[in-house]
């Protein structure tokens, strides 16, 4: 598998992933000590939640971004993740809502790796060929995130964060994670 190929595979496997998890270490639990105390004030909650999420994106798309572009050059696939990554972004917030961002981000996380496992076993077992799994595992990242997969991301992204807006008050209850 020459390198640019290897950097793609890393990069749509593991870059719509970042994003979520960097924000679930942001907002509440064991990262945050005075989460009960900051979720009691006016600024605290979904607004809370939404401006730390805000910072690491600031943060972290652009050297995702950066480093897609040294890896795997100028193309539409050093970007294909970032809808994607909204997506799971919002799921993860959404199920935080319910049982604590920690705990979703792990579950979407792990959503996110049995998906592409069974769309990869799938793949492998189609033709009855033998294939390299490093290259099944390339057409099925880019089965999943090419153009016609981007609108189904932003359809859902767009229903999670109404979901999300409509949880918005369970981030301010004190007893939540």
């Amino acid at each position: 598998m020459a390198g640019e190929e290897e950097s793609l595979l890393w990069l749509l496997s593991l870059a719509p992933l970042l994003p979520l998890l960097w924000v679930a270490a942001s907002y509440g639990g064991k990262a945050d000590p005075f989460a009960p105390v900051i979720r009691s004030t006016p600024a605290g909650g979904l607004r809370l939640l939404l401006l730390r999420t805000g910072a690491v994106l600031v943060i972290s798309l652009p050297l995702l971004l950066a480093a897609a572009l040294v890896g795997v050059g100028v193309s539409a696939w050093a970007a294909a993740w970032l809808v994607p990554s909204l997506t799971l972004t919002l799921a993860a917030l959404v199920l935080g809502s319910y049982i604590g961002c920690l705990p979703s981000a792990s579950a979407t996380s792990a959503g996110w790796a049995v998906l592409i496992a069974a769309l990869w076993q799938l793949d492998m077992r189609k033709d009855g060929q033998v294939r390299s799994p490093e290259i099944v595992l390339l057409h099925v990242l880019k089965n999943l995130l090419d153009a016609s997969a981007q609108l189904i991301w932003a359809v859902a992204a767009n229903v999670l964060a109404v979901l999300l807006l409509l949880r918005r008050h369970s981030f301010n209850d004190v007893r939540s994670r």
